[in-house]
């Protein structure tokens, strides 16, 4: 989401990526790779919240509750029961991301071929280790 909500919209324009044109999705994981701290959008979630003990100098964090954007409304309203408040979803206008199709799918346009998805797969895979295990998310 960082790519499509930062990049390509060009809200943010990496001081080191090319200049002059959009960073293709593979400079932006390589990017990413390079500078995991620049920018708090992609930084992993584990590193950023400490919900893992694998982050090198760092406690874990107990959090009895992480809402996930990908259920947001629901996980909200889970802690507002919990918390005996009463939970009015805010009905924002929707934007075009196109991460609303499944990762693989979004991969597999913007990667120039089956080398290259798998590629980023992977890397993408190791960048944010943690948070894929801990969230469950998957390339299917």
């Amino acid at each position: 989401s960082a790519y499509e909500d930062k990049i390509v919209t060009g809200k943010i324009r990496p001081r080191d990526g090319p200049t002059g044109r959009l960073m293709t999705f593979v400079e932006f994981i390589l990017y990413v790779e390079n500078h995991p701290h620049h920018n708090v959008h992609w930084m992993s979630f584990a590193e950023r919240c400490s919900t893992s003990s694998n982050v090198e100098g760092k406690a874990k964090f107990h959090y009895d509750y992480i809402v996930r954007m990908e259920e947001f409304d629901n996980d909200l309203e889970k802690v507002f029961a919990h918390a005996n408040l009463e939970y009015h979803p805010y009905k924002k206008k929707s934007h075009n991301v196109s991460l609303s199709h499944n990762r693989a799918d979004y991969y597999r346009q913007h990667t120039a071929n089956i080398s290259e998805y798998k590629w980023a797969i992977a890397k993408v895979g190791i960048i944010y280790r943690d948070d894929i295990v801990q969230f469950g998310y998957s390339f299917s």
